[in-house]
C-alpha cells in the first residue's frame, strides 16, 4: 500500500496536470489510426478522477478539461484489477450500464491495458469506439504492445524525477554538512572512494595554514610529521582497502610552526542503496592533553621513587632490630620472664610493621608499573624460562613470607615446561595471584596452584576457597582502579588501589600471553594466565 501511494504521488507530481508531450501524443494517434477508432487515451487514475496525459479524438468539454470524475471512467476498473478490460458493448454489461461515460462521452466499445510501473497500476492505455465492436486478436495485440511502450515512457520520466530529487536532496545535504562542519571547533575531512581528500573544514585551514589546493587529494598528508608519515599512510590505505574505521595518532604541522599531536578518526559512509561513497572523519588536537599526561606521569614516577627510598631504609632498620632482638632472646639466661615477654611482643609488632611496609612497597611498585605502562616504557626481557622451576621458587618465597598459609602445588607430569617469558615479571604476576588468594580466602583453607600445557601455551592457575565473584565483578576485575569492596578480606593489610590485576594483565599481554578468571559466587575463584611455549610443536609432542 505504501509503495502504491509512493508511486501514485510520484506520478501525480510528474505526469498529472502536466503539459502535453509529443511522445505520448504519438502513441494515442498511432492507436487511433491503426485500429481506426475515434478515441484513444493515456489515462492516469487518481483517487477521485482520471487525468488524460494524452488523448486523441476526445470530445468537448472533456478535451479542454483533460480529465473526468471517476463516475465517467472505465479505466479505473483496469487499474483496480491489473488486467486488460475488453468491452464489446457497454450497454449490454449490467455492471457498466450505469457508468456516465456511456451517455456523456459516448463510450460503447472499450479496449484498455494497465500501465504498470514496479508492479503498481497507475492508469490505462485504451481505445474507445462510439458503436459496438468486437475487438480482433490483432487489435488486442497492437494495443498491448503500444501500452508497453507507454509504460516505458512513464517509467523513464519517473526515474528521471526520482534521480533529480535524490540529487537535489544530496546537494542540500552536502550544503548542510559543510555549513555545520565549517562551524565545528575540530578539524573535519571527507574523502572519496579512492581515498583522495575532497573536503576540509575551515578549522583545518586555520590550523595548518594550507590552502584548499594544497590540501585536496593526498596533499593533506604533507602536513604530517616526516617520522609519522609512513605509518599514517599505511594505516589509511589498509582501512580504505577493507573499508574499516581509520584510527591513528600522529603529529600534524600547525601554522604556528610547531607539530602538534592529533588523533585521527574516520568512518566509511554509503548512499541509501548501500553503495560505498568514501570516508568522513575528524582530527583532534591532543597536544595539550598529552603534555599534561606526560607531566602527570613524570610526577607519579618522581613521587613513587621518593617514597621507596625511606621505606627501604625503614624496612632495613626494622629487620636489623629483629635480628638483634632474636639474638637477645636466644640468650635466655640474661633475661627474666617479663623481659622475654616484652621482647616477644616487640618482635610481633616489628613483624606486623614489616608486613605493612611490604604492602606499601607493593602499592608503590604498582604505581610505578602503571606509570611505565601508560608511558609505554614498561620493558620486558624475554628469554627461555622453565616455568615449573619458576612456580616452585615463587611458591617457596610466598610460603616463607606467609608461613601460616598452606600452598598446594600440584606438579605437572613432566620435569620442565620451557616458555619464552620475562621471569621477573612472571613471578610478579604469580605472587600477586597468591597474595590475592591469601587476602580473600579463609586462613585455614589451602590455596591450590596448578599447571597444564595446551595448544602451544603453558597455563598456570591459582585457586582459592573464598566467596567468589559475581558476573559483574568478572567483567570489570581487570580494569584499572576497580575494587570489589563487598568481597570480605581476611587480612588486615593496607587496602589496595585496584591496580594489581590490571598490571598482571599488562605484564602477561606484554609477553604474548592471556589472563582470565573462573569463578562462581560462593564457590571461590581461579585466576589463570598463559605463556607461549618454546618450539611449541616439538615440546607439546615431547610432553605427550
Amino acid at each position: 500500500m505504501a509503495e502504491h501511494e509512493r508511486l501514485q504521488a510520484l506520478a501525480r507530481s510528474q505526469l498529472l496536470d502536466s503539459s502535453s508531450e509529443e511522445a505520448f501524443d504519438r502513441f494515442t494517434k498511432l492507436a487511433a489510426l491503426i485500429l481506426e477508432i475515434p478515441v484513444s487515451l493515456v489515462s492516469l487514475v487518481d483517487k477521485d478522477r482520471q487525468y488524460f496525459k494524452s488523448y486523441y479524438g476526445l470530445p468537448e468539454p472533456w478535451a479542454s478539461q483533460q480529465q473526468t470524475p471517476l463516475s465517467h471512467s472505465f479505466c479505473q476498473y483496469v487499474v483496480a484489477s491489473h488486467e486488460p478490460l475488453i468491452v464489446t458493448d457497454a450497454r449490454e454489461e449490467a455492471w457498466l450500464a450505469n457508468n456516465l461515460a456511456i451517455p456523456d462521452l459516448g463510450v460503447i466499445a472499450y479496449l484498455g491495458f494497465p500501465l504498470e510501473v514496479e508492479g503498481q497500476a497507475l492508469g490505462s492505455f485504451c481505445a474507445i469506439d462510439d458503436k459496438p465492436r468486437v475487438w480482433s486478436e490483432r487489435e488486442i495485440r497492437i494495443m498491448k504492445e503500444l501500452a508497453q511502450f507507454v509504460t516505458t515512457e512513464i517509467a523513464l520520466r519517473m526515474e528521471v524525477t526520482e534521480r533529480q530529487k535524490a540529487e537535489k536532496q544530496l546537494r542540500e545535504s552536502e550544503e548542510r554538512f559543510r555549513t555545520l562542519a565549517n562551524q565545528a571547533p575540530i578539524m573535519i575531512w571527507q574523502a572519496d572512494t579512492h581515498g583522495d581528500s575532497t573536503f576540509h573544514n575551515a578549522t583545518w585551514y586555520t590550523f595548518t595554514g594550507l590552502s584548499e589546493q594544497e590540501s585536496l587529494g593526498l596533499g593533506w598528508m604533507t602536513a604530517i610529521h616526516p617520522d609519522d608519515h609512513a605509518e599514517a599512510s599505511m594505516l589509511w590505505l589498509q582501512s580504505l582497502e577493507q573499508r574499516l574505521p581509520y584510527h591513528t595518532e600522529f603529529r600534524l604541522y600547525r601554522a604556528d610552526g610547531f607539530y602538534h599531536a592529533v588523533v585521527a578518526h574516520g568512518s566509511s559512509y554509503t548512499d541509501p542503496s548501500g553503495n560505498f561513497l568514501g570516508y568522513i572523519g575528524t582530527l583532534l588536537d591532543i597536544s595539550e592533553q598529552k603534555a599534561l599526561e606526560q607531566q602527570r606521569e613524570a610526577f607519579m614516577s618522581m613521587v613513587t621513587h621518593e617514597l621507596k627510598a625511606p621505606l627501604t631504609a625503614m624496612k632495613g632498620n626494622i629487620q636489623l632490630a629483629q635480628r638483634r632482638l632474636t639474638s637477645l632472646l636466644a640468650d635466655a639466661s640474661v633475661l627474666d620472664s617479663q623481659q622475654q615477654k616484652l621482647i616477644s611482643q616487640a618482635m610481633s609488632m616489628l613483624t606486623r610493621g614489616v608486613e605493612n611496609l611490604n604492602d606499601q612497597t607493593r602499592l608503590i611498585n604498582d604505581l610505578l608499573d602503571l606509570s611505565r605502562a601508560r608511558a609505554d616504557k614498561l620493558n620486558f626481557t624475554l628469554a627461555p624460562c622453565d616455568l615449573v622451576s619458576l612456580v616452585q621458587r615463587t611458591v617457596h618465597d610466598q610460603q616463607a613470607i606467609h608461613p601460616l598459609r598452606v600452598i598446594n602445588f600440584t606438579l605437572p607430569p613432566f620435569p620442565s615446561v620451557m616458555v619464552l617469558a620475562d621471569a621477573q615479571r612472571t613471578r610478579q604476576v604469580l605472587s600477586n595471584y597468591l597474595i590475592n588468594a591469601f587476602k580473600y580466602s579463609p586462613p585455614e583453607q589451602p590455596v591450590q596452584i596448578g599447571m597444564s600445557v595446551e595448544a602451544g601455551v603453558a597455563r598456570v592457575w591459582v585457586q582459592d576457597n573464598g566467596l567468589g565473584l559475581t558476573e559483574e565483578h568478572k567483567a570489570h576485575i581487570w580494569e584499572r582502579f576497580y575494587q570489589t569492596h563487598e568481597v570480605a578480606s581476611y587480612t588486615r593489610g593496607t587496602p589496595g588501589l585496584g591496580l594489581g590485576l590490571h598490571i598482571c594483565k599488562v605484564l602477561i599481554h606484554g609477553q604474548d600471553g592471556e589472563v582470565g578468571v573462573e569463578s562462581v559466587k560462593g564457590h571461590g575463584s581461579t585466576f589463570w594466565f598463559t605463556l607461549p611455549l618454546i618450539n611449541r610443536d616439538n615440546q607439546v609432542s615431547g610432553l605427550n
